[in-house]
């Protein structure tokens, strides 16, 4: 998607919302519930971004963060494993691993950890390691866990891409 904003609407940024819905679509036409409203279909977002340097795809790519399960036996060494992929240069980067909790049915994103770093090569593979612990703790992070990629510019250009990982790694005792 790719959407073009009339110049002149704002003398200064402020704030915005991406409001996402999706639509169960059956023979061409939408498919709606007993009570007459759209029924949602499922989606799951990897990637969004926005600026001259996000347009076209999202800029950051083949976000990987494995293994699936990671095992934080006592007294035993754990990692997980991540890379990604930048296809335009931006000069400031996040490494973040997010937990997923359920407080009474509403889930949120914790930040467990992160690694903010100045520019991100174009074109080259990243790749870290997480040892499945919060940040600055020796307690394992239990539960959830996805891996999000942020990149902007604190420029004259305000592009900036956000990136999350297809795969979770839950940790476990």
């Amino acid at each position: 998607m790719h959407v073009t904003l009339p110049a002149g609407l704002t003398e200064s940024p402020r704030a915005g919302t991406y409001a996402i819905r999706s639509v169960r679509i059956q023979n061409g036409r939408r498919v709606q519930g007993a009570d007459g409203k759209d029924v949602p279909a499922d989606v799951q977002l990897y990637g969004i971004g926005a600026g001259p340097r996000a347009v076209g795809s999202v800029a950051i790519e083949e976000v990987t963060f494995e293994p699936g399960v990671l095992k934080m036996a006592p007294g035993a060494q754990a990692s997980a494993s991540y890379s990604y992929n930048a296809k335009s240069a931006f000069n400031r980067v996040a490494v973040e691993i997010l937990k997923f909790v359920n407080r009474d049915g509403n889930v949120s994103a914790e930040r467990v950890q992160s690694d903010e770093q100045v520019g991100v090569p174009l074109g080259r593979s990243q790749r870290g390691i997480w040892n499945g612990t919060k940040q600055r703790e020796a307690l394992p992070s239990l539960g959830v866990h996805r891996l999000q990629v942020r990149a902007w510019f604190n420029s004259e250009d305000k592009s900036w891409v956000g990136a999350w990982s297809p795969g979770t790694v839950t940790v476990a005792p």
